[in-house]
Formats: structure tokens, sequence, C-alpha cells
């Protein structure tokens, strides 16, 4: 009798444990991309599967090896390094770097953070330079949003569409009123209501 009760506490223990590792973990064919318009500027925000990025951190620092435990004093600095690769920034046809970059550990997820500094009224393009290097399905959600929260654009970009493009807004302007510069095959404008 005790050992079918036993049995049993650790087969609902087993299946328990078993459902919440599949509930953290995040999907490998695609990263979410927030975009934020900011007094300072653009902050990015990319939350991207740890698995599904680590082998391209591999790539530039060769037989790395990926531990939670080391996370602030070695996998964060290759993460920063890798971070340098993974997009390209131009405001007005001349690459922008990131005035503020950091990267941090979210369950089995890496959030990279990205503050780009842009004057209102120019011409912004982003390209995700990582996606060339993900498997071809691979999907990047980027989502638009200005200073008050609202959402104005979203696109999925892909290593055959890598690239969104819009204009900042001009700094009277209310900020729902930023329109898209392009619409992409994967590109969704969002109308203020």
């Amino acid at each position: 009798m005790i050992l079918r009760v036993f049995l049993r506490l650790s087969l609902f223990s087993l299946l328990l444990s078993v459902s919440s590792a599949s509930a953290r973990a995040h999907d490998l064919t695609a990263s979410h991309l927030i975009a934020r318009l900011k007094p300072e500027g653009l902050e990015l925000q990319i939350k991207v599967a740890a698995d599904s990025i680590w082998p391209l951190v591999q790539e530039i620092s060769p037989g790395a090896v990926y531990t939670a435990e080391d996370f602030e004093t070695v996998e964060k600095p290759l993460l920063l390094a890798f971070a340098k690769t993974m997009d390209e920034f131009t405001v007005d046809g001349k690459r922008v770097t990131p005035s503020r970059t950091d990267v941090l550990i979210v369950e089995d997820t890496f959030l990279f953070s990205f503050i780009y500094p842009i004057l209102p009224q120019k011409s912004v393009q982003l390209k995700e330079l990582y996606l060339k290097k993900m498997s071809p399905d691979y999907i990047s959600h980027l989502r638009l949003f200005d200073r008050s929260g609202t959402l104005l654009t979203s696109k999925d970009l892909t290593a055959s569409d890598p690239v969104f493009e819009f204009t900042s807004p001009p700094p009277s302007a209310q900020p729902a009123q930023v329109p898209p510069v392009n619409k992409g095959r994967n590109e969704k404008a969002v109308t203020p209501p």
C-alpha cells in the first residue's frame, strides 16, 4: 500500500515537472522584437530562445559552453559581443551604433536591449542580420510602439525579408500619427482609433 502511494506520488511529480518544463520552453523558430519610441531614441528589445541563438554565439567564440551559473562572468560578455552583430541600424542612410546595449537571461531566453539615438523626422531602417544564419522558417515578430505605448505597426521579419523601415515622428506630432515608410509583404499597419 505504501509502495503504491509512493509510486503514484512519484509519477504525479514526474508529470508535473515535465509539463512545467514544456510550459517554460520557448519557440525555437521565432524571436520577438519590441521597438518603443522613447525621448532618448528607439529602444529595441529582442527576446530569443537561448537554444536557438547560442550556436551563433559559438561562431564568434568557438567552444563556448552555456551555463546559467556563469552568466554574468562568462556568457554575458560573449552575448554582448554577439549583440554587436545582430542588427544594422541606419538613420537617413548612416549607420548608427546603440548608445546602450544589455542582455539578461529570463528562464530559457535571452533578452537583448538596445537604445538607438534618433532625431525627429528621419528615415530609420532596421535590418536583422542574425536572421540570415537561422533556419529558413525562423521569424522575428516585430512590433513598433509609440511613446504612449500604442501599437503603430508590426511586421514579421525573415531571412529573405529582414528589413523594417519607418520615419521617426516630428517633435510636436502626436506619437500615434507615425505611419511606416513602406509596406513589406509581412508588414501590417495599425490605424489608431
